[in-house]
């Protein structure tokens, strides 16, 4: 996408991409794809049309890679060789999140004669490659000697936070690029069983994301909800903060990654289909307590809503 923007409008480009990369389902998805096929029809030349074809069709992996060997032959080789390609590779050819999920492969592998070329990326510029690099070295070193415990208490590495992300249904459309910013932001934590995170009407402009264990969320005269893994809250004070319409705590030992407020505008900014699944949970939280055994409420909580949700 970025040569096509050295040939086409960057701004087509820049739309193109999310069209055909975005992870919308139904006709939406369907009419943006149609939308980006049609500009390449129309705007490409043949021969470059030709070149890009194979990327952007609604292709199985195996046709696509199979018309891609006929324009670009490749060299035939082991997985630890292309591994070490990734890592050891120019930045201008390889991505950050790229070299991120090359390193988290090859100490998943255990693959110790990689180990020089990850040891060159921990002096890396980009801070979540650097500290990918480290955890990979760490896990290559263990396999040679003694193997380093990778207990429930260990921390959530880059690739493993973006991984949480994507898990949750209005971040699943956002490109893991992007998380991987994102993922820098998080902060991890551990609350114990009994033990509140969040206190009613207390301000709190955090969006937490339950990566392990389970909470129950007090509403009052509404009664609770219990939240598992991958499940969410904190999203009315991640849009403006304000005193918290409930009070969570911990049911048993639970991992938490928290997203800040201005990390997540930033997102927002960039993916306005964030917005869109921060909105259908919102609306699925108000149904909830319009069917609860007191209705009263719901309507204040949707005027709320609306009101935070025009400040995006």
């Amino acid at each position: 996408f970025l040569w096509l923007s050295f040939l086409l409008d960057p701004q087509l480009v820049r739309e193109m991409q999310r069209s055909l990369l975005g992870t919308a389902g139904g006709s939406a998805a369907g009419a943006g794809r149609a939308y980006a096929q049609e500009i390449i029809e129309v705007q490409l030349a043949p021969r470059v049309r030709a070149l890009v074809r194979p990327l952007v069709d609604d292709l199985p992996p195996a046709e696509a890679l199979r018309r891609l060997s006929a324009l670009f032959p490749q060299t035939r080789a082991s997985a630890v060789q292309r591994l070490r390609e990734i890592i050891g590779g120019a930045p201008a050819w390889f991505t950050p999140w790229l070299q991120m999920c090359a390193l988290a492969a090859g100490a998943a592998l255990r693959a110790v004669e990689l180990r020089p070329a990850v040891a060159a990326l921990i002096a890396a510029p980009e801070p979540l490659v650097s500290e990918t690099a480290s955890y990979a070295l760490a896990r290559l070193d263990g396999a040679q000697a003694v193997r380093i415990g990778q207990g429930d208490g260990a921390m959530l590495t880059p690739v493993e936070k973006v991984i949480r992300l994507k898990a949750v249904p209005f971040f699943a459309g956002v490109p893991e690029e992007l998380l991987a910013e994102i993922a820098a932001t998080l902060e991890e934590r551990e609350v114990k069983a009994g033990q509140t995170i969040v206190e009613r009407e207390s301000l709190d402009d955090s969006l937490y994301i339950i990566v392990s264990g389970q909470a129950r969320a007090w509403h009052g005269p509404h009664g609770a909800v219990m939240l598992g893994e991958n499940d969410v809250f904190g999203e009315l004070g991640v849009l403006d903060p304000s005193p918290s319409p409930a009070s969570v705590d911990a049911v048993e030992d639970t991992r938490l990654l928290r997203l800040g407020q201005e990390a997540f505008r930033e997102l927002v900014d960039e993916h306005r289909e964030v917005a869109w699944g921060i909105m259908q949970l919102l609306a699925r939280r108000v149904r909830w307590l319009q069917q609860a055994p007191s209705g009263r409420g719901a309507g204040d909580l949707l005027g709320e809503i609306q009101d935070r949700l025009r400040s995006i």
